[in-house]
């Protein structure tokens, strides 16, 4: 009968569940805490040993994870590569503490889409290396043997696959709301394709706007990136705190997908009686999941303990290298005494050959990284960074802040449509009046800006912002590199 112990650590309070499995299930036979606090990881491992005793003998297997506010999550626009250079240059991009050392845990990505001809959209995260390093500390004092580490946050994908196994689960995105906390996935073509997550001013019980609002924004982000694969079904679900069933109904009839409740208390695996915890609370929902999935075998979506890293190379070829040099090196000495006179022209010819057929490798690999070096430079000339350019024109986008008294009505854009192309950002946009156009063109206008103006006409689909206008923003030099790469 073995277990599995599932720790969620913070800066708090240790949670760990207890699962044991028996007759091809899965129970829980124990939730429980252990204060961590500022204490020293020794003092923390002890507390942690001894609340565990009655449920392990010797040294146990444990999963952890770790909250958002623990980690650092990138999202990346990579150019195509093979797959097996991704890891590379995903942490070259990424920038992690740990990129000197791709052993090193506390880093892993995981990839949304792209191939060699196509560029990769990626999710990198890294751990805070002073959290990290201390609950390695407390599961050495603890004597548990920790075989992965993932962010709480993919642990809500699990538990939803598992709780819907009887349902087709493809090209659906998934609210699950955890307090004040709302993570959203989607499900497109048999893989995780999106995921997020988003800290609300109140739960959405409370405000569903918010919530609306972050799923039309999410549908708006799959159906430009994913056209070919539309979002078909919605699914919400969350702890019984956070109860979204009554939202089911309003969220369906303001959108066109089939909007569908997940009731979890049906789902989870059985409490044994002596863990009378909040089997629904916040943080142990995800952390079952992954505790579901190490139970299963199955390899978690992210496993900051093992990062990703490019496959090794065969061995067979070096190794039959040196078995080679070996045993010319045996038997250049065997002849050594006899033949050093006879054969030194020759050695140095064949020792000048050696080092010429080393330094033509060298030669070639240096070429290699040239050419990978150039065709990265070329693709981030040829583009911009979409984020930063968002950036840029949201903050210009309206004359003043809403909140402002003074603020212009008369100038107030509204835009319908961004799309970038290379380094052109085409913006389609509705106004109040048609003098609200050129100011607004000439808040967008700068040194690397040039705006070109397409159409001006009215259209009565927005009665407040009759006039439709279309215009063109040419950025001359990439955004996000240094100045003297960007010339």
């Amino acid at each position: 009968m073995s277990h599995l112990i599932a720790i969620h650590w913070d800066d708090q309070l240790a949670r760990c569940l207890v699962l044991r499995e028996e007759s091809s299930r899965t129970k829980i036979v124990a939730q429980l805490s252990v204060p961590t606090g500022s204490d020293e990881p020794s003092a923390i491992g002890r507390r942690l040993a001894q609340a565990l005793a009655p449920f392990r003998s010797g040294r146990a297997n444990a999963v952890a994870t770790l909250g958002r506010s623990s980690q650092q999550w990138q999202h990346l626009t990579l150019p195509p590569c093979p797959v097996d250079e991704l890891p590379d240059l995903v942490r070259l991009q990424a920038n992690h503490e740990t990129a000197e050392d791709e052993d090193a845990p506390g880093h892993d990505f995981l990839p949304f889409a792209g191939d060699e001809q196509t560029s990769h959209q990626v999710l990198a995260i890294s751990a805070d290396s002073v959290e990290l390093q201390r609950l390695l500390a407390v599961c050495r004092a603890a004597d548990l043997r920790l075989e992965r580490i993932v962010p709480l946050t993919f642990g809500w994908p699990v538990l939803i696959a598992q709780g819907l196994k009887a349902y087709d689960q493809d090209n659906s995105l998934f609210v699950a709301t955890a307090g004040d906390e709302l993570i959203l996935w989607a499900k497109l073509g048999g893989r995780l394709a999106m995921i997020r997550q988003i800290t609300l001013a109140q739960p959405p019980e409370a405000d569903p706007a918010p919530l609306l609002g972050e799923i039309r924004r999410s549908l708006l982000a799959l159906n430009q990136s994913r056209p070919e694969q539309p979002v078909r079904s919605i699914w919400l679900t969350g702890p019984t705190e956070n109860n979204l069933q009554p939202l089911v109904q309003p969220i369906d009839e303001q959108l066109d997908q089939s909007v569908r409740w997940l009731d979890l208390d049906e789902k989870l695996p059985p409490f044994e009686p002596e863990a009378l915890a909040q089997s629904t609370a916040c943080e142990t929902l995800p952390l079952l999941g992954v505790a579901l999935d190490e139970v299963a075998g199955q390899a978690p979506l992210v496993d900051l303990l093992h990062p990703r890293r490019r496959p090794a190379p065969r061995t067979s070829r070096r190794t039959y290298g040196l078995a080679v040099a070996v045993a010319a090196s045996l038997l250049a000495l065997f002849c050594w005494h006899g033949f050093r006179q006879l054969n030194a022209p020759l050695d140095a010819a064949a020792l000048a050959e050696m080092e010429l057929k080393l330094l033509e490798q060298s030669q070639a690999g240096f070429d290699e990284d040239k050419r990978r070096w150039a065709t990265i430079r070329d693709w981030q000339g040829g583009s911009i960074n979409v984020l930063d350019e968002l950036q840029n024109l949201a903050e210009k986008l309206r004359p003043a802040k809403l909140s402002a008294d003074d603020f212009p009505l008369e100038q107030d854009i509204v835009v319908s449509r961004v799309q970038v192309n290379g380094k052109q950002i085409n913006i389609d946009a509705l106004a109040r009046s048609n003098a609200a156009v050129q100011p607004f063109e000439q808040r967008l206008r700068d040194s690397s800006h040039r705006v070109l103006r397409e159409k001006v006409d009215r259209d009565n689909s927005l009665p407040n912002y009759p006039w439709h206008f279309r215009a063109t923003v040419e950025v001359s030099e990439p955004t996000g590199l240094p100045e003297e790469e960007a010339r």
